[in-house]
Order: structure tokens, then sequence, then C-alpha cells
């Protein structure tokens, strides 16, 4: 970017670099937003049918800015120009907001463009999920993993799935799994789980707390420490962090409409506040 600032794919990439930071909770969400945010606008700038550019923003948008309109609208030049990496990130964000089949039409079109690509398959699963389409969402999770043994979010998810169907044994494995090979504050919140789906709300709760002291330079999430307390039923702690959750822009919180781990707290006020204040509730 030093040689040459006028190169708008170097602004692209630095705003991509914030954005996988984010999505692996390993970076603190509102300034890695903001510094993405001004990466990609510069980027379009520099280059104003850069449909990648249109795209990613288009993620900063709805993810940090809760603006649906204005994201759905640069999903859309992005596609309009070309960008068919945004047919992904557009399908997630339809799945957000219930509209399930245009989702997976989208996903599928994705698949197409892309289909050694776990990205799509992961966001078609976050679908099925969302949708409580708990046996296809296991289908794809098992599907990543005989393309790549080792992904982590294909894991943590079958632990989560096996946890709200009840199935402690599958939690039990899976957020074990990801403990021993993943040892980042993360994994505390699957243990959390995997003992929560147990009915040890004692060691639930130590294993929540761990996660909560980490020290270190990992990002700690107050969606994960929000559904943890979920798990074991404590209502205030849930919704506390989940106000947490709201001031620091995390784009987690665009699940709430459909996350099935919530559903005990989803007609409290303070939850239908938050649906409000994020967009996904009139």
């Amino acid at each position: 970017m030093q040689k040459d600032p006028q190169y708008a794919r170097a602004y692209y990439g630095i705003g991509n670099e914030e954005i996988a930071l984010i999505h692996f909770t390993a970076g603190d969400p509102k300034p890695g937003f903001e510094r993405a945010r001004a990466a990609f606008r510069r980027a379009i700038e520099l280059d104003p049918e850069f449909a990648d550019a249109h795209g990613v923003l288009a993620i900063v948008l709805y993810n940090a800015d809760w603006d649906w309109p204005s994201a759905e609208r640069e999903a859309l030049t992005a596609l309009r120009n070309g960008g068919h990496a945004t047919h992904t990130f557009y399908g997630w964000a339809l799945a957000t907001r219930g509209r399930f089949r245009e989702a997976q039409e989208q996903f599928r079109i994705a698949e197409d463009f892309d289909p050694l690509s776990l990205g799509p398959r992961f966001d078609q699963m976050l679908a099925f999920y969302l949708e409580r389409r708990y046996a296809d969402a296991k289908s794809v999770l098992n599907g990543m993993l005989q393309m790549k043994p080792d992904a982590l979010d294909a894991h943590a998810f079958l632990g989560l799935i096996g946890a709200v169907e009840h199935d402690c044994a599958t939690a039990d494995r899976e957020f074990e799994w990801c403990a021993r090979t993943f040892p980042m504050p993360v994994s505390k919140f699957g243990l959390a789980v995997a003992s929560a789906c147990r009915g040890d709300q004692q060691s639930s709760r130590a294993y929540l707390k761990q996660m909560m002291e980490a020290a270190g330079p990992d990002y700690i999430s107050p969606y994960q420490i929000a559904l943890g307390f979920a798990f074991i039923h404590d209502k205030e702690a849930a919704l506390t962090y989940l106000g947490k959750l709201a001031e620091a822009r995390e784009g987690q919180i665009l699940y709430l409409k459909y996350e099935p781990v919530f559903d005990e707290i989803r007609s409290d006020p303070r939850y239908l506040e938050l649906e409000r204040r994020t967009g996904l509730a009139p």
C-alpha cells in the first residue's frame, strides 16, 4: 500500500483481515468493524465497480451498523457486478431475517461457483440450525468434516446441536475435541455447554468463569457467554451479556430472532427491545 496508495485491492485485503479476526472472535468487533469499513469504502472510492468490496461493505453495514436496507443494497450491487463471493453473505443475512428459502438458494449458487469452499456450506448449515432443521444441519457439518476433519466450526456446531437436542454424548465428544485441539477461551464455552447438557451446573458455571477471566489477546464473545448462561437457565446473566453484546456490536446478535437456545427468555421485554434495536423486529 505504501508503494501504490491507489491500489484498491490492498485496502480490500486489509478490511478482510479485520473481518476474519472478528469471525474467529480473535478481535474486538467494534474497532475492527470501524477499520474494515474505512478500508472497504476507500477501495470502492478507488474502484467504484469493485464488486467484492461492495459485498464485504455490506457485511459491515449489516453486522456493525444493523442497517439492513443499505447492506442489502450493497450486496445486490456486488452481485450485479459479478461478486460471486457475496452469495454466501447474502444467504446468511437472509437467514437471520427468516427468509430461509431465499437463503438456501443463495448458498446453492455459491457452492456452484466454488464447490470446494467450506464457507457456503457452513452458512447453509447455520440457516438450517436457525430454522431448526437439525438433521439437515448435521448432514452439512459431517460433509464439511469429510472435506476438512479439523474444521473447528464444524466440530463446535455438532457439539452445540447435540446439546440442543439433549444428545450429551455428542456434546461431550465434540467439545472435548475442540478444547483439546484448540485450547482457546472459546473452548471453555463448549465445555460449559456440555456440562449443562449433563445437568452439571456447577461445572458449567466454573467453565464460564474461566472463559470470562481468561487473560491474553483473544476476544471473549458476550454471545457465547450468554448462550452458556441460557443453557443453565440463568435468565438474568444471559440477558446481561446480550446487552453487552449489543454494545460491542458483535454480529452474532443478529441470530437473536431465531436462536433456539434463547427460547426461555425470548418473551422478556429486554429481549424484545434488543430485537427492535437491531432491526430484527418492527
